[in-house]
């Protein structure tokens, strides 16, 4: 008999903790990302060993504040391999890159972009995803060729 008794408790005690939830605010959609990344393929060719490609590559900053010491990274999933890059210090690992700027273009003023170029080894298939920067914000990004 006693556990007819508990169950009408856990009804009230589970409306009265159903009405404190309180709702989080909805993100704004019509906000603009914090970084914006524009990808442009400019140039394609075949060696007779692998494909290669030309990229160019603009990071904007969508914030109020510069962000200094800026750090991008993303990862590409059809196996491609950076060459070398210009405007840029760079490393990858696997599939995974990172970028920084150089000490004439370490830092990125809002609504300034900073642009860089890479040769890369491997299919041009407008396929680099998660750009991040500075580790926090998800840039937004449009692929060209």
């Amino acid at each position: 008999m006693r556990l007819l008794r508990t169950i009408p408790l856990l009804g009230a005690l589970t409306a009265v903790l159903g009405a404190l939830t309180v709702a989080a605010p909805a993100e704004d959609a019509t906000a603009a990302p914090a970084c914006q990344v524009d990808f442009h393929v400019s140039d394609t060719w075949a060696t007779s060993t692998t494909l290669r490609y030309v990229a160019s590559v603009s990071v904007k900053n969508n914030t109020p504040q510069e962000i200094q010491d800026w750090v991008l990274r993303w990862s590409f999933v059809n196996d491609e391999v950076i060459a070398d890059a210009q405007g840029v210090d760079w490393a990858q690992t696997g599939g995974l890159v990172h970028v920084d700027g150089l000490s004439w273009n370490n830092d990125i003023a809002p609504d300034k972009p900073v642009s860089f170029d890479l040769l890369v080894n491997g299919p041009h298939r407008l396929s680099p995803e998660n750009f991040v920067l500075q580790d926090t914000f998800r840039c937004e990004v449009a692929y060209s060729d």
